[in-house]
């Protein structure tokens, strides 16, 4: 199963807030609940403590693909498909229009959620692509609990 940038996740089970914490990260909404209110308040807790080392991680991410292109290469793999954005080539069809967001701010709107705005993740993690200026979406994402 997977999701859109802009979609919105549902999680029954809040737990400890990482379902949120990866929607936060790929720019999804979610929507949460949870019948331990204790639960909500610890991932409440995580996700203002934690959120901005996701940007991190999405730029990692992109970093192991150039490894995973480098290895492909190596072994005389071809990635059949090229995204555009990132100016590399992928393993399918459905990375083509892929472009990863970074969370920029995290806002608390009451007691029980957050709005979150994110930034395309620039070219400027790419070390053989040109950087590109990064620009505000204008859509937040929206990840409340229950």
């Amino acid at each position: 199963m997977y999701s859109l940038e802009g979609d919105t996740v549902l999680d029954p089970f809040v737990g400890t807030g990482t379902t949120t914490l990866a929607s936060i990260a790929l720019g999804r909404n979610s929507v949460g609940y949870d019948a331990d209110a204790r639960l909500l308040t610890y991932a409440r807790d995580r996700i203002v403590k934690t959120w901005r080392e996701l940007a991190a991680r999405n730029s990692e991410r992109l970093d192991r693909h150039l490894d995973f292109i480098a290895e492909c290469s190596g072994n005389g793999k071809v990635l059949q498909h090229f995204n555009q954005q990132y100016e590399f080539p992928v393993m399918t069809q459905q990375e083509v229009d892929l472009q990863l967001s970074e969370p920029v701010d995290l806002l608390q709107e009451g007691e029980r959620g957050f709005e979150v705005h994110h930034r395309p993740l620039a070219r400027r993690h790419i070390v053989h692509a040109q950087s590109s200026p990064l620009r505000q979406v204008e859509q937040p994402t929206l990840n409340a609990w229950q």
